[in-house]
């Protein structure tokens, strides 16, 4: 067998697997089970590996053209949230990133939280910037967001 051959059987069988996890798109709330129409579910076993591969997908393919486009140095992602940092704010024009971004594809829209007083919260931690100088502290959010008809796939967050 030829490896052009087997390499396609292969593929066929990851593209028959994946379409299995999907398939099978359900999770339970409050004694009720749902059926996602669009999307995974976020507590169904392969939703993570298979939003993880998509994403790895758009950052191989489109988006690391993108962000050397808008001269982007510092880009930081865990699971499905993003920070930008160190860009040049003559040459880069945050707002015109972000549609770039969510012109990629239909269903991954991203929202933009710009720096406030020399601060943004990633994660679990508040970055605060001063000159030639970055400094972190522990920050917990007052908010929980739950939401059954639609996740928000990522926030892009730029220090500016």
């Amino acid at each position: 067998m030829s490896e052009q051959l087997r390499r396609r059987k292969s593929e066929t069988k990851i593209i028959k697997l994946s379409k299995t996890f999907i398939d099978q798109n359900y999770f339970q709330f409050l004694d009720a089970t749902y059926i996602q129409s669009e999307g995974l579910a976020i507590e169904a076993t392969a939703s993570f590996k298979l939003s993880e591969f998509y994403l790895q997908y758009l950052e191989n393919s489109k988006i690391y053209n993108i962000l050397l486009g808008y001269d982007i140095e510092g880009y930081f992602r865990c699971f499905d949230d993003i920070l930008l940092s160190a860009y040049n704010k003559r040459n880069t024009n945050i707002d015109d990133l972000l549609d770039h971004f969510n012109n990629l594809t239909t269903k991954l829209k991203l929202i933009l939280e710009k720096q406030a007083d020399h601060k943004i919260n990633f994660l679990d931690i508040t970055i605060s910037t001063e000159p030639k100088k970055l400094s972190i502290d522990i920050y917990r959010s007052q908010h929980i967001l739950i939401s059954l008809s639609q996740t928000i796939l990522a926030i892009l967050k730029g220090i500016n």
